[in-house]
């Protein structure tokens, strides 16, 4: 069986989302305050007062760094799904995996197995579903030909029909 859960994870890091809008902002904030900065050393050249433009330089340098390496990450990510993805030959994309696991959180909720594992939340009730649980119902989404339980054949009806 496929590890599905590890590729949701990849596939949850791989799409720009609330968070990724914070850094954008928080990218745009130092690109604003490089430039403040620029001007100010400008002007401080202009007037003759150089003892401060070592650090207006460095911290200009290490802000730029910083924006610039931002979108890298976001391209690694991305690029890490695509190969796990291609590697396994497999047919799906990050959506359906992401709209899964959402579908199966809701029918877990309310759900009670006799399985210990099934449906359970991994640690403290972190609000994920746990691997096996994912990994079950997806692996049997993946392959409708392979022998399912009926918590299985549940988990899948309830997010067919959402």
């Amino acid at each position: 069986m496929y590890n599905w859960y590890q590729l949701l994870s990849y596939a949850k890091n791989s799409r720009l989302g609330l968070a990724d809008l914070f850094i954008l902002i928080a990218a745009l904030s130092a690109l604003f305050m490089v430039v403040l900065g620029i001007i100010t050393i400008i002007n401080k050249k202009r007037k003759g007062e150089r003892e401060d433009i070592g650090a207006f330089y460095l911290l200009t340098a290490v802000m730029i760094a910083g924006i610039c390496a931002m979108p890298f990450a976001y391209v690694q990510e991305k690029g890490r799904f695509e190969k796990k993805v291609k590697e396994g030959k497999l047919n799906v994309t990050a959506d359906e995996l992401i709209s899964a696991e959402r579908k199966l959180k809701k029918f877990c909720e309310n759900y009670y197995s006799t399985d210990k594992n099934f449906c359970s939340y991994p640690g403290s009730c972190t609000g994920n579903v746990n691997g096996y649980t994912f990994n079950m119902v997806f692996d049997a989404i993946k392959n409708p030909k392979k022998e399912k339980s009926e918590d299985v054949k549940n988990a899948i009806k309830f997010i067919e029909e959402k």
